[in-house]
C-alpha cells in the first residue's frame, strides 16, 4: 500500500541533524540550565522595557430601522462596527448596505437626506411622512450627515406618518441639539 506521506512530513528522528538544528538544540540547552533567555525574547540593555500592549476596545453602536406601521421593523437592533465612521449617515450607509437593504439618499454633511429605506420613501404614507432618525430615544435638530456618533449610542431611523407627531418629536415639541 503506498503511504500518503511525502519525504517532507516523514519524522527524520533516525537522519542526523542539520548543522543549523544542532545549533538551535544546543543553544536551547544551553540556556534551559542556566536561567539565560533566548536573546530574541528578552530586550537588550537600553531598550525600552515593554509595555503590555492592549487590544484595542471594540467600538460599536446600535442600529434599528422601524418603517410605517403596516410595514414595522425592517432591522431589529444590531451591533454595528463603528470602523471609520464619523456620523448617523455613515451607521446607515453601512449597515443597508452590509445587510443587503434598499436605502436611498441625497447630498452630503449637513444636506444629507434620506429619501426612502426598504423602498419605503417620504410621502409614501401621506404628506407628513418620511424618515427621521434618534439618538438614545432624542430627536436631533441637524442632519444625519453632521451629527457624531459615540461607541454605545442606540441609532433609530422611524418612519414618521405625521411629521413626528406619532413619534414623540413633533416639531412643536423641539428637537433636541445634542446639549441636554
Amino acid at each position: 500500500m503506498k503511504s500518503d506521506v511525502t519525504p517532507k512530513d516523514k519524522k527524520t528522528s533516525d537522519m542526523p541533524p542539520t548543522a543549523k538544528e544542532s545549533k538551535n538544540h544546543a543553544d536551547k540547552k544551553e540556556n534551559q540550565g542556566s536561567g539565560k533567555q533566548d536573546s530574541k525574547s528578552t530586550p537588550s540593555k537600553g531598550d525600552a522595557p515593554q509595555l503590555d500592549v492592549k487590544p484595542p476596545q471594540t467600538t460599536t453602536v446600535q442600529l434599528t430601522i422601524v418603517g410605517s406601521s403596516d410595514i414595522g421593523t425592517i432591522l431589529s437592533t444590531e451591533e454595528i462596527e463603528i470602523g471609520d465612521s464619523e456620523n448617523v449617515m455613515d451607521i446607515l450607509k453601512k449597515a443597508t448596505r452590509a445587510k443587503k437593504i434598499q436605502m436611498d439618499f441625497s447630498g452630503s454633511g449637513a444636506t444629507a437626506y434620506v429619501k426612502g429605506i426598504d423602498n419605503l420613501y417620504e410621502f409614501d404614507k401621506g404628506s407628513g411622512s418620511g424618515w427621521m432618525y434618534s439618538i438614545n430615544s432624542k430627536f436631533p435638530n441637524r442632519s444625519a450627515g453632521v451629527w457624531p456618533i459615540h461607541p454605545g449610542d442606540h441609532i433609530q431611523w422611524l418612519y414618521t406618518e405625521d411629521l413626528g407627531k406619532d413619534l414623540g418629536a413633533g416639531t412643536d415639541d423641539g428637537l433636541w441639539d445634542g446639549e441636554s
